[in-house]
């Protein structure tokens, strides 16, 4: 087949894996699931795209029998949306571990009794999820603004999260 434009190829390519990391996940010490840092570990080719960025609502979380329910909210003009969301499955490290969203309330870190840190849940991981039922959370959240698509192959041995990290 005979491509005209480069960027028809590119649309096209179908990967293995795709993931999204946000900025506050790989600059400011926030997590990244084992699995995914290693598959990301072998990426070479990267987005910086821009959509709005999703939070907790605080006084609305609840933690009770294995489940989380609460609200994410994200704004758009200046103007606040949430998208209400319960029975997220969510086991405790203990049974008298509490949770906590501090700010900028992007994740809900869990703490066992002794104040250690436990499992967490991202805000932006559940606005994939937990969308409103009239569409326009997964409307207004899967709106991405691309900034910019590169290449993190320099001699062979970088992988895009670290190429990210210097840009």
């Amino acid at each position: 087949m005979n491509r005209k434009f480069v960027t028809e190829y590119a649309l096209g390519y179908l990967n293995s894996y795709t993931s999204m990391v946000t900025a506050h996940q790989l600059l400011l010490g926030g997590r990244v699931d084992p699995v995914d840092q290693e598959n990301l570990a072998k990426c070479h080719i990267y987005i910086i795209a821009a959509r709005p960025e999703p939070f907790f609502k605080p006084e609305t979380l609840k933690h009770e029998n294995n489940m989380l329910s609460g609200t994410v909210c994200y704004r758009v003009d200046g103007k606040e949306k949430d998208i209400p969301f319960e029975g997220y499955p969510w086991q405790l490290d203990d049974e008298e571990s509490t949770i906590d969203c501090k700010y900028p309330h992007k994740e809900i870190c869990s703490f066992n009794p002794d104040g250690q840190e436990g499992t967490y849940v991202a805000a932006s991981m559940l606005t994939l999820r937990y969308l409103r039922e009239d569409g326009s959370g997964a409307n207004d959240l899967n709106l991405y603004e691309v900034l910019y698509v590169g290449q993190s192959v320099g001699q062979g041995n970088r992988s895009a999260s670290e190429r990210l990290r210097n840009h």
